[in-house]
């Protein structure tokens, strides 16, 4: 199985289990002579900081010299899944700065005191030899919140783990471009993860999660060419706590005579400022389809509604907008269907709203249509 969820790694890791240092195996932390979970352990502890005995030598087996928590996926894939590891040395760790490869960092100013959790994403743009992240955040204090606590790290893609590492104080990202679904995550723009905070104090709040900054190969960090990289931090103002997308609109209502598609149309406009943010979108009804149902911000996605199998009645519906890769909607548009008798003689040519009468309202039905953008009048004659 090539999906590996490095949250098992979260697990293990943080607790003491002695090992003496002896054999020479690829990835045997612990020396013992096998490659095993006791060697996952061993090399959790190594990075989370305790004191465990550790061959170093044996444990590097990412490619890349020096002991990181790549090495430590490296053998989570051998125990778990059989995937080979690489204690052929390469790379310099030069911990050069990475000017392509950048990563946006949400903050929000003044959450209002009612609110009780907020909801902010980390996204990012690499480029296409990038293959892997290691983001740790802190959690609690000053550069995030005094008001409120990291709660949850919400991956986006299979491969990648959130969870506390080296300190109560801090929750990490993890992703290796080996144990992502599909292959090649890391390239282009690409959502990463979902930061999720819950309130601990009552007042008025600043939110700005900050990157944890200490001595490599464990601080903030891209790899690329079997070597590690400094990516450029960003930050990004949101004004919503959902950390919501812009939506231009989100009310449309169609209409349609039985058994025909609509002749309404509908646009919206889909951003979040000048970023480039994957989205997706999903309905709630069958009538109504998209013109994409996911792509990157800035979009324009066209709404269209069909009327076949329907019978004469108004029918609602919800789409749902969602950050690409993450289930919890942040966003919806509300959508009705009104479906008309086709060719009922009851509406007289001109009746731009379907009352059945020829009045005032139809001619300012087309005013609005003409001159300020109102909808378009519906034929309800033949």
């Amino acid at each position: 199985m090539k999906i590996i969820k490095v949250t098992a790694l979260m697990a293990l890791a943080c607790f003491a289990l002695a090992g003496e240092v002896s054999a020479q195996v690829c990835g045997d932390a612990d020396g013992n002579g096998s490659l095993n979970i006791l060697d996952v352990a061993i090399t959790a502890n190594y990075i989370c900081g305790l004191p465990d005995p550790i061959n170093l030598a044996n444990a590097d087996c990412d490619g890349v010299p020096g002991v990181t928590i790549s090495d430590l996926a490296a053998i989570i894939g051998y125990v778990y899944a059989r995937l080979p590891v690489d204690c052929n040395l390469s790379g310099s760790y030069s911990f050069a700065n990475a000017n392509s490869d950048t990563i946006y960092v949400p903050r929000i100013l003044n959450v209002p005191a009612e609110v009780d959790q907020v909801d902010l994403l980390v996204f990012g743009t690499f480029s296409s030899l990038t293959d892997g992240m290691y983001m740790p955040i802190k959690e609690l204090g000053i550069g995030s919140s005094s008001n409120f606590d990291l709660d949850r790290v919400i991956p986006v893609n299979y491969g990648v783990g959130g969870g506390v590492v080296t300190n109560p104080n801090e929750r990490v990202l993890f992703l290796n471009d080996n144990y992502t679904d599909p292959p090649g995550f890391m390239n282009g723009n690409q959502n990463l993860m979902m930061l999720s905070y819950q309130r601990i104090s009552p007042g008025i709040a600043t939110i700005i999660p900050e990157p944890f900054d200490r001595p490599s190969p464990w601080n903030i960090a891209i790899t690329r060419n079997d070597d590690l990289l400094f990516p450029v931090v960003a930050y990004y103002d949101v004004t919503s706590p959902s950390g919501g997308l812009e939506i231009s609109d989100h009310d449309f209502a169609f209409h349609a005579l039985v058994n025909a598609p609509s002749l309404d149309t509908f646009r919206v406009d889909i951003s979040q400022g000048p970023y480039g943010v994957a989205f997706e979108l999903s309905s709630s009804v069958p009538w109504v389809t998209a013109s994409q149902y996911n792509g990157v911000t800035p979009a324009t996605v066209t709404f269209l509604a069909n009327a076949s199998g329907m019978g004469v009645f108004e029918y609602s519906g919800v789409i749902r907008v969602s950050y690409g890769g993450i289930w919890t909607p942040v966003d919806s548009m509300n959508v009705s269907l009104t479906v008309h008798p086709a060719g009922n003689p009851t509406f007289p040519a001109g009746d731009t709203n379907c009352d059945g009468a020829l009045n005032i309202l139809d001619l300012t039905n087309l005013v609005d249509f003409f001159f300020r953008g109102g909808l378009r009048p519906f034929p309800c004659e033949k």
